[in-house]
């Protein structure tokens, strides 16, 4: 399996909050132009690790869009695509094997599984695919788990 950069990671734990995501969103939270994100995007869309939702409007707060083009005013309700992660085992066990691959030590791989699962993507389809779900995180999680509540430092 290929290496996963940095970037493509933290795609996964923002997404993780399964509330649905702008690429927008994506660029400001990771610092970032959002055309330099689109090839990322495509490649997890590609690979069936994420999908794009329905277009809602934008979560974007109005008076941030608001400005003036021309002389007039640009509607504030634009339209934007959310990105999600797929919603399938498969995928979980993915996301669970390439944290633990591209961690730095096993304490980092650790933590990270914990983040994981204690996400709402987790929680979510644990309510959908609960016996599939506890079978999963038994083969794959175990005992290994560190039992702590300190998320420094765990996504570099």
């Amino acid at each position: 399996m290929e290496k996963w950069s940095k970037i493509r990671v933290m795609i996964i734990k923002i997404l993780l909050d399964d509330e649905g995501v702008s690429g927008r969103v994506l660029a400001k939270k990771l610092d970032k132009k959002q055309s330099n994100l689109n090839n990322l995007i495509k490649e997890l869309i590609e690979e069936h690790i994420i999908y794009r939702g329905p277009q809602r409007i934008s979560t974007k707060p109005t008076e941030e869009y608001i400005h003036i083009r021309r002389g007039r005013e640009k509607h504030p309700e634009y339209r934007e695509t959310p990105y999600f992660i797929e919603r399938n085992i498969e995928t979980l066990n993915k996301i669970l094997s390439i944290m633990e691959r591209e961690a730095d030590s096993k304490f980092k791989a650790d933590e990270r599984r914990i983040y994981i699962l204690r996400s709402k993507y987790v929680q979510n389809l644990k309510a959908e695919y609960p016996e599939e779900i506890d079978a999963l995180l038994k083969q794959k999680v175990g005992l290994s788990i560190i039992n702590t509540n300190e998320w420094t430092n765990i996504w570099d």
